[in-house]
Formats: structure tokens, sequence, C-alpha cells
């Protein structure tokens, strides 16, 4: 189905709105979590966030900390479906965990692209590129790239250097990488351990409508 333009301005108007209420929430009554601590974080200007900063800080970190994990989580199921080996391998191996976490992470980028304003005039592979112009980088496609990768299209537990770019790099490198590689470090290998006897039913996996974030919304399981 397509996005209705209308149905996606009324649903960001309205975690505008729920987004909002916590702020008020929390300025009345501040605690110990970090939505209480996001108002007195020092602003350059005039020393304290403004309600859209504030509004835009609490998306992100929803979106950032919510959408990218789960996608990453489900793609990795997927990707395991295809390869019962390396299912029981991460199930069993306690070593290979880590190696593991890190190739499901190349193979399949919860997050496809990004954009990038370029702040002066460059060459790239031979196309010009002036100051001012948006471009946008496909993240799954670096990582997929052959010249960096060998047999970029086969998932390996054992691939050394495995230098993907999926949660960025240098300044725009993901604050929450650590939290999400530990997450899926503990949760894939339960996946794995507490579903052998089952297959994912790959005809019916449903995915999410969209071109920057991957991953399933549903992924059905028989035994």
């Amino acid at each position: 189905d397509a996005f209705v333009p209308t149905e996606m301005s009324a649903a960001i108007g309205e975690m505008r709105s729920v987004i909002d209420d916590w702020v008020e929430l929390r300025l009345a009554e501040p605690g110990a979590d970090l939505l209480s601590q996001l108002p007195t974080i020092a602003d350059a200007d005039d020393g304290r966030l403004s309600r859209t900063e504030l509004q835009s800080m609490i998306a992100i970190l929803m979106i950032a900390g919510h959408e990218t994990t789960s996608g990453l989580l489900g793609n990795a199921i997927v990707a395991l479906a295809g390869r019962p080996d390396l299912w029981e391998r991460l199930a069993d191996d306690r070593e290979v965990v880590g190696r593991a976490v890190e190739e499901l992470i190349r193979f399949d980028s919860p997050v496809q692209n990004t954009d990038r304003l370029a702040i002066e005039d460059l060459e790239i592979g031979g196309s010009r590129v002036k100051a001012g112009q948006m471009m946008m980088l496909c993240i799954g496609g670096a990582n997929r790239d052959p010249e960096q990768f060998d047999r970029p299209n086969v998932l390996d537990f054992d691939r050394a250097n495995n230098r993907s770019l999926s949660f960025g790099h240098g300044i725009h490198h993901c604050l929450g990488a650590a939290l999400a590689r530990q997450e899926a470090r503990i949760v894939l290998p339960k996946v794995c351990r507490a579903f052998r006897d089952h297959r994912v039913d790959l005809d019916r996996v449903e995915w999410k409508r969209s071109m920057t974030l991957r991953g399933p919304i549903a992924v059905p399981m028989t035994r």
C-alpha cells in the first residue's frame, strides 16, 4: 500500500501532542528519568533546550532507541532463517556471538540510507557535487561493497575485518551503537535457543513500508 500524506501528517501531529504532554508532565513533576533531565541540558543560547528542541530530542530517542533495534533483531531472525546451521551455532557457541552480531548488522542494516549536505564542492566517483547539494548515502549498498568485503552477499560469522557502516562513522556515529550491540548479543542467542524446533515462514514475513528503516513488522513461525 502507498503512503497517504494526510495520514502521515495526522500521525506526526498526534506524536507531537503526546510528546508535548510528556514534557509538561515532567516539567511539573520531575523525576530521576531521562525525560525529566532533558529540559535542564545546557543550550548555547539561553541555557536550556527549547520546546521544539525537546520534542525533536524525544522523537529521535524513540525512533533510534526502538525502531532501529527492533529492525536489527527482526532482520537477524529472517537472515538466520535461511541458515539453520548458523541458527544452531548462535544458540550454542558463546564465543561466536560477538562476531555473529557484527555480521548480522552488516548483512541487513536496519537503516538502509541517510542524507548528507555537501558543505563544499567535491568529486565522488567521477561525479561533481556542488556545495549545498543533498546527497543520499546508501548504507545497505556500502555494506555489500565487494571491494570492502569478500563474498559480501554471504552471511559469514567468521568474517574478518568486518567494519560496516550500519552505525555511521565519525561525528555521525550512532550514540546508541553500544546498547544496540549488547541487546542483540543478549536477545539473539536466547531466541535461537528458545525456537530450535521452529521455522520462520518466509513467505508470510511482513516488512515496514520505508525507504530508510528496514525491518519486519511480523515474523510468523511454525513448528
